[in-house]
Parts: C-alpha cells; sequence; structure tokens
C-alpha cells in the first residue's frame, strides 16, 4: 500500500502528512518533518507492507495533506475497496 506526493513551490516549515486508513481504522499516520528550505519541486511518499494473510476486505483510503503553519493548504482524499 503506497501514496505519494509530487508538489511545486512548497516554502520553508511546510509539512507533508500522509496517512491511510482500512476498515479496521488507522494503518498509519506519516508527518514528514518541517522543510529546511523552499522547494521548486518535492516528491515525498508512504507506505506499509501487506500483512501476513494479506489485507480485509472492505474500503481503504489515503489522505494526503500539505501543511502550512498547522494548516492544511492543500489535500487529496483517495478511496478504493479490496475484494
Amino acid at each position: 500500500l503506497v501514496a505519494y506526493v509530487m508538489a511545486i513551490n512548497v516554502e520553508p516549515e511546510d509539512e507533508i502528512v500522509i496517512k491511510f486508513a482500512g476498515p479496521n481504522g488507522m494503518i498509519s499516520n506519516t508527518t514528514s518533518k518541517p522543510l529546511d528550505r523552499r522547494k521548486s519541486r518535492l516528491l515525498r511518499f508512504a507506505g506499509k507492507m501487506r500483512p501476513k494473510g494479506g489485507w480485509a476486505q472492505g474500503e481503504y483510503s489515503a489522505k494526503i495533506s500539505i501543511l502550512r503553519g498547522g494548516k492544511p493548504i492543500a489535500a487529496r482524499h483517495v478511496k478504493l475497496v479490496s475484494k
């Protein structure tokens, strides 16, 4: 399970948050360290290995946010279903 964000013109102190949720609740919550400088392009990703026995059936989602001053300036929420 992998999610990524490609962003442009991010500022110093911006943070990237990638959260995964599944049918049984939160799977992973990753927050980057605050950026040390302005970046014209940025790529960040986070993931979780498949558990033994595979993923449970149900809805999974990834929510990716860029925070500036602790407040979201951009966000994307993606859902998928495991059958």
